[in-house]
């Protein structure tokens, strides 16, 4: 494989083509939807077997049915956030893997071409084939956790029984002895089904294949070209963690800008409010800014990934010269609606 002319490509690809980079941010400012936490409440003991009431300010009155029905609409609201974010991370990765095709075929990529792309049962599949390679992960981690636990409660039992903890001592040693090559098997499943995952997009994408036989054409590739997928895998792995390293600077100087003001007024208006009204701009001002950032950078690796996989199909024009024109933005352009 050519990994420096992939590479090189893909990088060219990125720099060209402006809407491959409003696919990668999309990816990247979506990718990490889900988190998120509902307002926390305090509650007074109960009284006289009453229903306690929730402690607002003076004048404001809240009971616990009502307050239950908001914790409700809250959930349902992150919920339906939830949702949209996975729908328009999905669409803007499958637009992103297309997208990235037809540029290596020197073919225009317009945002509205790639979204349109992006709405169909293509994203669906994407999302049911990562859930169905995160199913062994989350099956191996729930035996983890019932092992670890199993182990634990026998090991405090035994504590608990003998004077001396003998029985405690063995009991953490096989923990420790079970544990952790346990823990080095899951990573290692982790890695090999995110390097399978890799494959299985393009298969869905690319190759119209279903979850099923996108995953079993993933591992049929891995397998013949075993070498090749864990070099490439650990390259973009060591890019990525480049990446990493020249980001966490600006995280710093970020969280400051933050913070620092936030500070500044709750010190001055001793206020938490206050405090959040001036934090909460200013963190998302760095959330956009630091998802276009890795906007470019999920763009080029999604890109360099999609190359490659084009390479291994033998349908890849990675390995030609690399003055070959890539169609350009200004042929292009990247809101045509045609």
């Amino acid at each position: 494989m050519p990994y420096s002319q992939i590479l090189s490509r893909a990088f060219e690809i990125t720099r060209r083509q402006p809407a491959l980079w409003v696919f990668g941010f999309l990816v990247a400012l979506f990718g990490g939807a889900g988190r998120g936490g509902g307002p926390s409440y305090n509650f007074n003991g109960f009284n006289g077997g009453r229903v306690p009431r929730f402690q607002g300010p003076p004048g404001f009155n809240l009971n616990l049915s009502t307050m239950l029905g908001l914790i409700a609409i809250v959930i349902g609201l992150l919920l339906v956030l939830a949702i949209i974010a996975a729908i328009v991370r999905y669409v803007a990765e499958v637009a992103l893997i297309d997208g990235a095709a037809r540029a290596d075929d020197d073919e225009p990529v317009t945002v509205a071409g790639g979204l349109r792309r992006g709405w169909s049962r293509d994203a669906f599949f994407l999302f049911l084939t990562r859930l169905l390679l995160a199913l062994p992960l989350i099956v191996v981690a729930i035996g983890i956790g019932v092992l670890v636990a199993g182990i634990l409660a026998g090991g405090i039992g035994a504590a608990a029984a003998t004077d001396r903890g003998v029985f405690a001592v063995l009991g953490i040693g096989l923990f420790l002895l079970v544990l952790l090559p346990t823990i080095a098997l899951l990573i290692l499943l982790a890695v090999v089904l995110a390097l399978l995952g890799q494959w299985a997009a393009r298969e869905v994408v690319l190759s119209q294949a279903g979850p099923i036989e996108a995953i079993g054409a993933a591992w049929g590739l891995a397998r013949t070209y075993l070498k090749e997928t864990i070099l490439f895998g650990l390259l973009m792995w060591a890019i990525s963690l480049g990446f990493g390293l020249l980001m966490t600077p600006l995280l710093l100087v970020a969280g400051a800008l933050i913070i620092g003001p936030a500070f500044l007024a709750y010190q001055s208006a001793n206020s938490l409010v206050a405090a959040l009204v001036v934090a909460a701009p200013l963190a998302l001002l760095a959330l956009i800014g630091f998802a276009i950032i890795a906007g470019l950078f999920v763009a080029f690796s999604s890109t360099a990934w999609t190359l490659a996989w084009r390479h291994l199909r033998g349908i890849s024009s990675a390995s030609a010269d690399l003055s070959e024109p890539i169609p350009d933005a200004g042929d292009s352009p990247v809101l045509a609606t045609g």
